[in-house]
């Protein structure tokens, strides 16, 4: 599992792998935008033998048009490719609290991918719920 932002560094362990899981970091969740990166990660993980699954990591604030960009994205490398919704799982800090998105933000965001790529999964954030993070 590794954020899908580094394709060349992917290119070169990809031999010793049997399966990616490959973080698409979403720029109203992370700040950051790499969709370019993104997109040749995935490229290259599909061509090569292994498998590979997408995760997305969500919270109230997930920009909708983000997740259809992303399911265009994996859909124009293969819509069989596996996608994960993961919601946030809430956090309070000093700072901005981390809130997850409603059940019926992620069942929406779930069908508008479902529209590009076959397969959207809904899964928790398991290690921080066994205290392992």
């Amino acid at each position: 599992e590794t954020g899908g932002h580094r394709p060349q560094e992917m290119a070169m362990v990809l031999p010793y792998l049997d399966s990616v899981g490959m973080d698409i970091k979403l720029p109203s969740v992370s700040g950051e935008n790499r969709w370019a990166a993104h997109k040749e990660f995935l490229k290259v993980c599909h061509n090569s033998s292994v498998e590979v699954f997408i995760k997305l990591i969500i919270d109230c604030h997930t920009d909708p048009t983000e997740l259809e960009q992303s399911a265009d994205l994996v859909a124009a490398v293969s819509p069989e490719i596996l996608v994960f919704l993961q919601p946030v799982t809430p956090v309070d800090g000093s700072g901005q609290p981390i809130v997850a998105p409603t059940p019926e933000q992620v069942l929406a965001w779930q069908a508008l991918m479902k529209r590009s790529v076959k397969q959207v999964r809904v899964i928790p954030q398991t290690h921080k719920m066994i205290g392992q993070l």
